[in-house]
């Protein structure tokens, strides 16, 4: 075989010995990198429960504040309710205490114009009964001077 066609054949064969070299190189890293990827993998699976723990955790909180504020919604309705409850009692209660203030203004008003009446009944009585005594006292009165002049004059011509 000729020399230049040894020499190629040589080159050719360094070629590919120097690309296998590189080849292995490569596979050793990928190799490295494939441990260390199934490294990360089985870490990964380990934790794997624990992730999903956290995610359904998140999800429930997630779920829980608007359950709060529903929660916080319908304290505050309850505490309205709660005020107007109140608030129609105490309102029912102006209402007997205005009534009963009513009825008594009436009954006094009653009472008054009862007493009224009795009262100028009365002083006509009085008025009357007055008079009366006063036309005896004035009757008596005149007798009396009657009598006294008559005796006054009798008493002269004797």
């Amino acid at each position: 075989m000729p020399k230049n066609e040894y020499l190629a054949l040589e080159q050719k064969l360094n070629e590919v010995l120097i690309d296998n070299a590189d080849l292995k190189r490569e596979n050793m890293i990928m190799k490295n990198e494939m441990a260390a990827m199934r490294n990360a993998l089985s870490a990964l699976k380990m934790n794997h429960p624990n992730i999903l723990e956290k995610i359904q955790d998140l999800q429930n909180l997630r779920s829980i504040k608007p359950l709060l504020e529903i929660s916080v919604l319908q304290q505050s309705v309850k505490s309205n309710s709660d005020r107007i409850q109140f608030l129609s009692v105490h309102e029912q209660a102006r209402r007997q205490d205005f009534l009963a203030l009513y009825n008594m203004t009436t009954d006094s008003s009653r009472r008054l114009t009862e007493l009224e009446t009795n009262t100028s009944g009365q002083i006509l009585q009085h008025q009357t009964y007055t008079n009366n005594q006063l036309m005896n006292l004035q009757t008596t009165y005149n007798a009396s001077l009657k009598g006294i002049r008559e005796a006054m004059n009798g008493d002269k011509g004797t």
